[in-house]
């Protein structure tokens, strides 16, 4: 028979692999800063009348440990999820495929919770003008539950309840900011 020739490997073959990994590596680390300079940009210098605000001690820190806690709070999801991984399976013996999406959408909805609620205090908590100061606390637990009782009520809906639910998001999202003024 005929001798099979083995192909080189090629030059920096192991390189490559290691240089895009790096990349997307300081890529990812790069996401905090961008969304404080994005933050920033978007809530620095907002304007009602004669009053024009600014953001206060605001750094790309702040966003970091909002980062990590989002992927704590990631990591911990799966934990559960591991944990429960016998429950799941004995409902997934029933209906593999709603059970796989009920999980997954319960963790989507409550990493996206946390990121609207912890965005939104970092900002309105350090959003100031001359006369004015602003306080936030949305509680991650009840934007999860809106979240899923819009996502139910737009499915048996075919989406005619989603003006409703945005709504209902911005209502709870505003009625947790609060307006403290300077002025008697």
């Amino acid at each position: 028979g005929q001798a099979l020739l083995a192909q080189p490997e090629p030059p920096g073959g192991w390189l490559v692999p290691v240089i895009v990994s790096l990349s997307l590596l300081v890529l990812l680390g790069l996401v905090p800063w961008l969304h404080e300079r994005r933050s920033r940009y978007l809530h620095a210098h907002l304007s009602l009348g004669q009053e024009s605000t600014h953001l206060e001690a605001i750094a790309p820190r702040d966003f970091y440990r909002m980062h990590a806690g989002l992927l704590g709070l990631l990591l911990g999801l799966m934990l559960l999820h591991l944990l429960c991984a016998p429950l799941i399976a004995a409902a997934e013996a029933i209906a593999p495929l709603l059970t796989g999406l009920l999980v997954d959408i319960g963790l989507l909805l409550t990493a996206r919770a946390y990121w609207v609620a912890r965005t939104q205090d970092l900002l309105w908590n350090r959003m100031r003008s001359a006369h004015l100061s602003f306080t936030s606390a949305l509680p991650v637990h009840r934007l999860v539950l809106l979240y899923l009782k819009n996502m139910v009520l737009c499915t048996v809906t075919l989406g005619l309840y989603w003006p409703f639910a945005a709504v209902a998001v911005a209502r709870l999202r505003l009625e947790a900011v609060q307006v403290h003024s300077k002025v008697a």
